[in-house]
This record gives C-alpha cells, sequence and structure tokens, in this order.
C-alpha cells in the first residue's frame, strides 16, 4: 500500500494495524516493509517513519518504506527508497492499494515549470486525460498514484469536492469511468473530516479495472454521511478487532446496497456507472449544439439505462469514438447534497424532463472587453433636466440640445466619469447585471446602461461623435485591479476583433436571459423587446420552440423548481 503525500503517517499507521488484523502471523518487518510513505517535507517524513517503526521498537530490522521526496519525482525503474544497514535500495512494486489525502493547492498557487512538470508526468501516465489549465494540485496526484496500481487493486483519495461539479473535474471524472469501477462516493454533514480546512471533503473509493462491461454495470453508491463516523462505527468495545468488525459493517452497507436507501444515519443514492457515463456523452451533445439521439435518457434520473454504447479502456479513453461520443460533464454533486425531495420528483418524473440546452441556445452575452467603454450609462434625460436651457447645455455637453431632446442623440457617461454625445443610431439598451432586474421582464425604458454598436469602419463615420468616442477610447486605458493600464484597442478581448470596436456581431438577443451567477434571488427575466445583454448574463434563444410557446418557457423557468434545480446542475 502506498500513500503519496504521508505527512506524519497516520493512514500508514490505521493501515499497519488493519494489516495485522488481517494476518496476525505476519511480524512486525513483514508489516512495514508492504507500506509505503512520500512526503516533500522533511519533518512530516520524519515523524511518519517514526510513527510506523514505533508500532514495535524490539527488532532491529526496523526500517519503514518513508521517502522525503516529491512524489510526481518517483518512478517504478528507480529506487523509492534505501533501508540500512546495507543502504538497500528498495523500488516501488506494483500496489494493491493507495490511499491519501493529497495537498490541497489551487491551480493559481503553482505556476511555469511546475506545470510543465506535471503536464509531462501525465503525458506519460495517463494519456489523453487532459487536465485543464485550472486543476488543483490534488488532481495530478490521481493519476499519478494510480498508475502504480494493479489490475483490481483498489484507490482512496481524500479531497476537495470541487471536482464533482466544476468544469476542472470534468477530465478527471472521465478517466476514472474509463478505468476504474467507482466504488463510491462520500461526504458528511456532520463531520468537519478536516476542521482547519475551508474547503468541502470527499472520500472516493475506486477499483483498477480495464473490463468495459464490468466498469458500466458498477452500482456506484453516493453516500451522505448524517452523523458523525464515530457513532456510525460505534462498537460499544475499545478492541481494535472490534473495531474493524464494525469498521466492515459499515463497509459492506454500503457496497450491498442495490437501490436509493436512507435511515438515521446514512442516506445512499444508487446509480449504474453507465448512467453516469451516458450523461457525460448526452453534456457533449448540448454542448456542441447537437441533436440527442431519440430514445436516448441517459440524462434521466429514473435510473433507465440507454442505449449508448460503452466504450473500452485504451489509456487514452477511447480512441475509436466520435467527439460527439466522448464524456462532457458530470454533475456529480447533486447526488450527495440535493435533498430528498429532489429524488422523489426525479423517481416519479424523471424520464419527462430535459436538459434546457436541449430545446435552448444557451449563449454568453457580450464580452466587450472594456465595459467601462463599451457599454456607458445613459444620462440623457438627466442632462435634460439639469440643463433645460440651450447655452448651458451646449457648454457642458458640447453640442445642441435640440437633437438630444429629440432622441437622435444620447449623453453618456464612460466609466471614467467622462461624459460624451453619441447619435443614437450606435446605441442600443443593455442589462448589465441581474441586480438590475426587480421583475422577470426587461423593459427597455427602464435600463440605464447602453452598449456601444459600431460596424462601419472609422474612416466611413468621419466627422460624427461616434467617431469621437472611438478616438477617445483609442487612447484611453480605463485601467484597474482587474485590467492592466493600456488603451482600450490594446486589450487582448479587443485586438482580436477586426475593427477592435466592433460588437455588432456579439449581439444576437434572445428571448431570455439566464444569470451567471446569483446570490438571493432566482429571476430568469422575459426579454420581449430583445435587449442586449452584458456576459454576466447568459441569453436563451429558441431553437425548438415556437415565438408563442417562449412566455411559458419563460414562466416554467421562474418556477420553484427550477430555482432548486439549477443548484444541482448550473454552475
Amino acid at each position: 500500500m502506498l500513500d503519496p503525500a504521508c505527512g506524519s503517517g497516520s493512514f500508514l499507521v490505521r493501515a499497519y494495524y488493519r494489516k495485522r488484523s488481517l494476518n496476525p502471523q505476519k511480524s512486525h518487518v513483514e508489516l512495514i516493509s508492504e507500506l509505503f510513505g512520500s512526503d516533500i517535507a522533511l519533518y512530516p517524513a520524519h515523524l511518519a517513519t517514526l510513527n510506523l517503526a514505533a508500532r514495535e521498537i524490539n527488532g532491529e530490522a526496523n526500517y519503514p518504506r518513508i521517502t522525503r521526496r516529491d512524489f510526481f519525482d518517483i518512478t517504478p525503474d528507480k529506487p523509492f527508497c534505501e533501508v540500512p544497514p546495507d543502504h538497500t535500495d528498495i523500488l516501488l512494486p506494483e500496489l494493491t492499494a493507495v490511499i491519501g489525502n493529497p495537498p490541497y493547492v489551487r491551480q493559481e498557487k503553482f505556476v511555469g515549470a511546475q506545470k510543465d512538470k506535471l503536464a509531462k508526468l501525465l503525458s506519460l501516465r495517463a494519456r489523453g486525460l487532459g487536465l485543464s489549465g485550472r486543476s488543483d494540485i490534488h488532481c495530478y496526484f490521481w493519476p499519478a498514484a494510480a498508475y502504480f496500481l494493479r489490475e483490481g487493486g483498489y484507490f482512496g483519495f481524500l479531497t476537495s469536492s470541487s471536482w464533482l461539479d466544476v468544469e476542472y473535474g470534468f477530465a478527471l471524472q472521465k478517466w476514472i469511468l474509463l478505468n476504474f469501477r467507482l466504488i463510491a462516493i462520500l461526504e458528511s454533514t456532520a463531520d468537519p473530516w478536516f476542521p482547519d480546512a475551508r474547503v468541502k471533503t470527499c472520500a472516493t473509493i475506486l477499483q483498477k479495472c480495464a473490463d468495459s462491461a464490468s466498469r458500466m454495470a458498477t452500482l456506484v453508491k453516493f453516500v451522505r454521511v448524517k452523523r458523525p463516523l464515530a457513532k456510525i462505527i460505534n462498537c460499544g468495545s475499545d478492541e481494535l478487532d472490534a473495531r474493524f468488525r464494525a469498521v466492515d459493517r459499515l463497509r459492506d452497507r454500503i457496497e450491498q446496497a442495490t437501490a436509493d436507501f436512507e435511515d438515521d444515519s446514512l442516506r445512499i443514492i444508487v446509480k449504474p456507472q453507465q448512467v453516469l457515463w451516458n450523461e457525460g456523452l448526452r453534456a457533449t451533445r448540448i454542448l456542441a449544439g447537437a441533436p440527442v439521439e431519440e430514445g436516448d435518457d441517459s440524462g434521466v434520473e429514473a435510473g433507465t439505462e440507454s442505449t449508448v454504447k460503452s466504450v473500452g479502456s485504451d489509456g487514452a479513453g477511447a480512441a475509436n469514438i466520435s467527439a460527439l461520443d466522448d464524456y462532457g460533464a458530470g454533475k456529480w454533486g447533486r447526488y450527495l447534497r440535493a435533498p430528498d425531495f429532489y429524488f422523489d420528483v426525479m423517481r416519479e418524473f424523471g424520464a419527462r424532463f430535459v436538459p434546457l440546452g436541449e430545446i435552448v441556445n444557451v449563449r454568453f452575452g457580450v464580452k466587450s472587453g472594456c465595459d467601462d467603454f463599451f457599454m456607458p450609462r445613459d444620462i440623457t434625460a438627466e442632462a435634460l433636466e439639469q440643463s433645460p436651457e440651450q447655452s448651458d447645455f451646449k457648454k457642458r455637453y458640447g453640442i445642441d440640445r435640440a437633437p438630444v431632446a429629440d432622441g437622435k442623440v444620447k449623453i453618456v457617461r464612460a466609466g471614467d466619469r467622462s461624459v460624451h454625445p453619441i447619435e443614437a443610431k450606435y446605441l442600443k439598451p443593455e442589462v448589465h447585471s441581474p441586480m438590475n432586474l426587480d421583475r422577470p421582464t426587461v423593459r427597455s425604458a427602464e435600463i440605464d446602461r447602453v452598449v456601444l454598436l459600431v460596424g462601419e469602419r472609422l474612416s466611413d463615420i468621419k466627422g460624427t461623435l461616434v467617431a469621437n468616442y472611438l478616438r477617445f477610447g483609442e487612447k484611453t486605458t480605463f485601467a484597474s485591479g482587474k485590467s492592466s493600464a493600456v488603451p482600450v484597442p490594446k486589450r487582448s478581448t479587443c485586438a482580436s476583433r477586426e475593427p477592435w470596436y466592433d460588437l455588432t456581431k456579439c449581439v444576437k438577443p434572445g428571448f431570455a436571459f439566464w444569470p451567471k451567477a446569483q446570490q438571493y434571488r432566482h429571476i430568469i427575466a422575459d426579454n420581449p423587446e430583445r435587449v442586449v445583454c452584458n456576459c454576466n448574463l447568459y441569453d436563451l434563444s429558441a431553437k425548438a420552440i415556437r415565438a408563442e410557446e417562449e412566455p411559458l418557457l419563460v414562466a416554467l423557468l421562474n418556477s420553484t423548481l427550477l430555482a432548486l434545480f439549477k443548484t444541482f446542475y448550473g454552475r
């Protein structure tokens, strides 16, 4: 057994006693010779060595297999460690089990050479895994450690739960489904397994399996632990073997579940591994805008299995399948955290639900590259009210009052507080944030932001007010904590456009808005006037529904049921 980030050796000591319980005939020297630990830090590695050696201090050959190294430097063909008295080289054998709690380090903390090193390691040990650059470092420990596992070997990691639902975790999900039987994922609502950690923790149990049929037939157990484990395991005895028997009973209770189950201690949701894979295939098709095959029920919660074929494991994850038959995404956290009501609804009506993306196109709002410039505030009404006289108006805004009063020109305030007149035909109302919405309908007359939409070349609009504003943008930086002090055209998003200011190709207003994020309220706003939205929202455009059905869909999207669902499927 190996713990690739062993710290002071807690898991190794537990494993020592577990092995001794399973085979009392084994000597102390035999037991420690079968336990391997690695830690990059010197002090924890020393503690792990001492903690294992202290299990029995009578023998002279009391040398635990602990190495103080970067685990990502360990290879099967070079010595894992050396032991006294003759400095004997010890190779890491093919393993029966890997367990661990790899460090939680966010991707922002490791850069450059370290990221390049990990990418190279993945190319050798998990070809095709394709972890994104946003992956936390624990994601690299999974394939790096599992590489040493033999067929049928077990793998157990305690990690942050975020990989169950976020984008960087989807590649890890695919790798698991193509290489392992996913035995169980556990999360506790009663135990802060790491009291000092600020992240939610889950335990994941896998078994290495090359046989596709066996993998896909596995019944995956999503276990919500509702009481402290110490109370669930409590056997009424301090005797170690009695404790292990109690642990075995809990393990068997989980592994032998074949249907959803709940009592005061646990809730177990059972899903065939094939269903998890098919959900990922369906997500790929939705994200690609491709039609989902008729009869494909792979996304439903009712547990019915799709006819979509499973795939074999060739290290790369199935080179024999097309891009649309590849695993795209899975929202596994809902199986652990959704309330019982959610599963009641899905058992009864699951087959009648479809993902929103199958009936509408979900599209980013406008990504301008510099909202302070492209999405100014419309202060026309305020300007007219404050300067009712022509002379004062022209002095303030550099333009006659009449065309502004007639609606041909608008007065806008940019993000640097500067004020500019612009022809109204180049400006459209823009919803900038869900905070601006107080009802599930958007009305342009109530919006105070506009978006600049200029499709002509600058030479063709010479002498216009909008041309003056564009020249202002060419030399203004709008620097902030999120952006560097460069003129607007030199910002990366703007520089990628030709011309740099043309947002007209980005504007495709839909019939409703879906918020990109939310805090307190659930509002899905109807957009009857086809107002433009910022990328703080998504545009929903009809793909498979008639125009007269759009308001009905908006009403459904504002229901409490959808407010509940989106917390388990959304970002």
